[in-house]
């Protein structure tokens, strides 16, 4: 098996917001009402093909070639001026629709050859049927290339609709030269067992917060739309946050009239594709991606590739610029982050030394250099797959050594994965052009060595969570004589679920996952993601609201217009993006309420913690907000909703009086058994307590106290805790959650 043998398993979700976001800037397209698709010449139809010859001739041609196919490649020339409809709006946009059909794709992408967009202009697509939505994309999108690659939209029937203003500068360009047809079934909903993974020991990343933040720079890479390899985000000598990253040559032979320089323009960058959590099996969040890249270093016998990212990955996305020695490696253990056939990041570790070898058999139509590849004797964790050409290999401090060109790894025998080194395609050639140390170290200041860069350190975000990464997620129920699921419709007719954070930080809020599992076949209605200021319960009104449709205007003959239900049918992780990050204090609940008087809408929560933390509200109709640990049938839980933050300014915990601070005993406080003990207390003096609540209200009073004392059970909130010896007074502030 070898891994420039790479088929595409992009997994499709449900959506909640736009499956691949390729920084898009949100919104909706004209309700169905509005669609012309009863006109004449309103969708264009592709050709149709024999796709079990092409899968026949994949197997033959993955031998040979650096990426397989997944799908037939249409090349067209469809524009507002040839095809689809026209028409104004009552306020003067104007609107361009046009459907695509392509019968029996599993998925549709497209490369819009021409893209150019005047300000206030937005280009929508969807499937006719809406569950799969990308878009908006604005003059945000535009490049020097002039070009727009776009993710799969699941179906074989797909829409495009651009809305121009009446006032806008210029008539936007747009030419869809590329229409591609994925053949392979490479969807959750509809994947042949014969495509899935035949590796069943890989190890999820999630399981390996060691490496969690060098993680955060492998990506999944869709390539001209039909193939895909993984890449990894890369430092270099300057650390100046350029937006490189390095993959295999492989990814991107010449392949007809289509370059290799062309195939990084027709490239769409996956951030963040991984499992949420390590002890369940989630589909990750496909909401982060971005468009293009520019092609720097191409030397196929070296299988060396880098690439300029379009547009630097956004702070919310979480980026992470791995380090890289392009010296000796340091010992083991050795690991890769990578995509095995499309699927989120697993990791293979090596835990004994390399060797640098030859790559003489790799199936492709020309040779390496000699010597200049990390051989893998054998993998103590995961193996690697087709789809993992072009990942990074790791050294024990977290640097970049090298990228996959390929090899025979699988279950049965994990060993001889060959890595091209670093320390041998950092200057090979003479010509600087052709050497990854020109682009790495461009000042030539002799850097061969760095540590990973975080490019937003003073203003880095990160993913919050109050269900722990080993916790067993599941949907509880209420106790008889109640009925129902506790956060879902039920006989305490709950109508809002929220979780609540501390986070002992002024905190700006960009978005939030949400951890969906699968149930049922659909889900239907409007389901409203509402930020919450507050400590002891959510205030009156939201910070901010996101709504996001769970059904879809659909139109039949005999039915007229009604509302569909969308399929769930697996569990899924869903980003949910603010419109403008939202600024919050220490306290702050994230809710979900669900337009809909049925059963639609459930989320994971954790399994009943027996009295340790809860940190879960319901509202139950009119009554008012209550915590899940506070029901007649109290459930110490969690639910799986997952702020996206920055943390801003500590929240004080010295002392509130500043005349106090030179003494030598104080309060602490353990969250793991919320308890405030006490240290530094002298033997020989006595020592009396007083605690206040945030209001003022003496909650503790004149109570003597000494180093094996403690206080326990006080309700989440911030208490102001009064210490008194006979020579001096203590006061401060404490954080009880």
């Amino acid at each position: 098996m070898h891994k420039y043998s790479v088929l595409l398993m992009i997994l499709f979700l449900f959506n909640c917001t736009s499956a691949f976001s390729q920084l898009s800037q949100g919104g909706d397209p004209l309700p169905s009402s509005m669609l012309r698709s009863a006109t004449s010449g309103f969708f264009v139809d592709m050709e149709s093909f024999d796709a079990q010859r092409m899968i026949r001739e994949d197997s033959v041609r993955s031998k040979l070639k650096g990426a397989a196919r997944f799908a037939k490649k249409f090349y067209t020339d469809i524009s507002p001026v040839n095809s689809g409809v026209r028409f104004t709006l009552a306020d003067g946009t104007k609107v361009w629709q046009c459907g695509i059909r392509s019968q029996g794709a599993y998925s549709l992408n497209l490369l819009f050859t021409r893209y150019y967009l005047p300000k206030g202009a937005r280009l929508f697509i969807y499937n006719s049927d809406r569950t799969s939505k990308i878009g908006a994309f604005t003059e945000l999108n535009n490049n020097e290339h002039m070009q727009l690659p776009t993710a799969p939209v699941y179906g074989d029937e797909i829409i495009v609709e651009y809305q121009e203003p009446a006032d806008a500068e210029f008539s936007g360009l747009l030419t869809i030269g590329e229409v591609n047809h994925d053949y392979r079934g490479l969807t959750l909903r509809s994947r042949p067992g014969a495509l899935a993974s035949t590796a069943t020991c890989h190890r999820d990343v999630a399981c390996f917060p060691a490496y969690a933040d060098v993680a955060q720079a492998t990506t999944l890479l869709i390539i001209n739309g039909n193939e895909y390899c993984t890449g990894c985000l890369v430092n270099n000598a300057e650390q100046d946050g350029t937006p490189y990253l390095l993959s295999a040559a492989h990814c991107f032979l010449n392949e007809g009239t289509t370059t290799s320089a062309r195939k990084a323009q027709n490239t769409v960058i996956f951030f963040n594709y991984q499992n949420p959590s390590c002890s369940s099996v989630v589909v990750g969040s496909e909401d982060y991606s971005l468009a293009s890249a520019n092609l720097l270093l191409f030397e196929q016998s070296l299988d060396v590739a880098l690439l300029r990212l379009a547009q630097a990955p956004p702070v919310y996305y979480r980026p992470y610029y791995a380090g890289f020695n392009a010296g000796y490696p340091a010992s083991p253990p050795y690991f890769s982050v990578h995509h095995p056939m499309g699927k989120t990041k697993k990791i293979a570790i090596e835990r004994h030394k390399l060797s640098l070898t030859s790559l003489v058999d790799s199936g492709l139509p020309y040779l390496f250099e000699y010597g200049i590849h990390w051989r893998i004797p054998s993998w103590e964790e995961g193996v690697t797959e087709g789809g993992s050409s072009g990942s990074p290999l790791f050294d024990s401090n977290k640097n970049l050594i090298g990228a996959l060109t390929g090899g025979a790894s699988d279950c049965e025998s994990p060993a001889d994965d060959y890595y091209y080194s670093l320390a041998k395609v950092w200057s090979f050639y003479s010509d600087p052009l052709r050497q990854l140390k020109h682009w790495l170290d461009p000042k030539n200041r002799g850097i061969s060595q760095i540590d990973g860069f975080d490019p937003y350190a003073a203003t880095s975000c990160r993913r919050i969570s109050n269900v722990g990464a080993n916790e067993v997620p599941e949907i509880s129920y209420l106790r008889s004589p109640e009925t129902g699921p506790v956060f879902s419709k039920n006989s305490l007719q709950v109508s809002e679920i929220a979780e609540r954070y501390i986070t002992k930080k002024s905190t700006t809020v960009y978005g939030v996952h949400l951890v969906i599992p699968a149930w049922k076949t659909t889900m239907n209605g409007r389901l409203s993601v509402n930020l919450y200021k507050g400590y002891n319960q959510p205030d009156s009104l939201p910070l901010a609201t996101k709504t996001v449709q769970l059904s879809y205007l659909n139109f039949t003959k005999s039915s007229g217009f009604y509302y569909a239900t969308k399929p769930n049918s697996t569990a899924i992780d869903v980003f949910v993006r603010f419109t403008i990050p939202v600024k919050v204090d220490y306290s702050f609940f994230v809710s979900c309420k669900v337009s809909s008087s049925v059963d639609t809408f459930r989320i994971f929560n954790a399994a009943d913690r027996s009295s340790f933390f809860s940190s879960a509200y319901v509202n139950r109709g009119g009554k008012g907000w209550i915590a899940s640990n506070k029901l007649d049938n109290p459930l110490f839980t969690s639910l799986w909703i997952d702020p996206i933050i920055h943390p801003g300014a500590d929240i004080e915990q010295a002392n509130v009086d500043s005349a106090t601070n030179e003494t030598a005993f104080r309060a602490a406080y353990k969250p793991e058994t919320r308890s405030i003990s006490f240290v530094g207390l002298d033997p020989r003096q006595q020592y009396r307590l007083r605690i206040y609540d945030s209001l003022g209200k003496i909650i503790c009073q004149d109570r003597y106290i000494n180093e094996q004392s403690f206080i326990r059970d006080l309700p989440d909130g911030v208490y102001i805790v009064c210490i008194t010896s006979d020579l001096s007074v203590a006061k401060q502030k404490i954080l009880v959650y």
